[in-house]
């Protein structure tokens, strides 16, 4: 099957000037930790746990939504956690990449903000804040993908689902049916860690 080719647009030369940016594999990676943007693990398992929120911005948006994740990767605390019991930010939002050409079907770019680990839901959410708090997040909201997902794409059509779907307008984190296709313990974890984030939330909560 083929694919929807990209179209070289006016804001890529824009988005290659960002400071702390480097080109690699047809992205534009803001990737502190790797040099060479190589982030694969000889653990296969490790690996694949690695996932990410998707950005959809526009060509007029694209070069200021990356340059405030630049500056997000650059600092530990821009946006502190809301929570003492939080993970720190730096722990959780690890890399990101942009398509310098915009999809000629949507017209928009594509940005993908990285975790390590996908199923570690502090780090997940701390992250889908952040992008709430620095106004990247649309009214529809935006879904999460492992990259195990990404792997499997020729073998495994069911599995191009996302995981998670952060809400701007409830500020919670949802399960989404591509959770059925990860590894049974994957899905144990997340399950197991979701039902304890929003108990807690319910406790927290003051009674109607």
């Amino acid at each position: 099957m083929s694919t929807t080719p990209e179209v070289a647009c006016e804001c890529a030369k824009e988005l290659a000037a960002i400071p702390g940016v480097s080109g690699s594999g047809g992205w534009i990676w803001c990737a502190p930790e790797f040099d060479d943007f190589t982030y694969f693990s000889d653990d296969p398992e490790e690996t694949a746990k690695i996932g990410k929120w998707l950005l959809f911005p526009t060509c007029q948006e694209a070069a200021t939504s990356f340059t405030k994740l630049v500056a997000s990767l650059s600092s530990s605390i821009l946006i502190p956690p809301e929570d003492e019991d939080d993970e720190p930010l730096k722990e959780c939002l690890w890399m990101a990449k942009i398509s310098p050409n915009e999809n000629p079907q949507s017209h928009t770019h594509v940005i993908s903000v990285y975790n390590k680990d996908s199923t570690d839901l502090d780090a997940v959410l701390i992250t889908a804040k952040l992008l709430d708090a620095l106004r990247l997040v649309p009214p529809s909201g935006i879904y999460y993908k492992p990259d195990l997902f990404t792997f499997q794409k020729a073998t495994t059509p069911q599995a191009t689902n996302s995981i998670y779907h952060w809400s701007p307008k409830t500020r919670r984190l949802s399960l989404r049916p591509g959770v059925e296709s990860l590894p049974r313990a994957w899905q144990e974890r997340i399950k197991r860690n979701y039902d304890s984030l929003h108990s807690l939330i319910a406790t927290l909560q003051p009674p109607a």
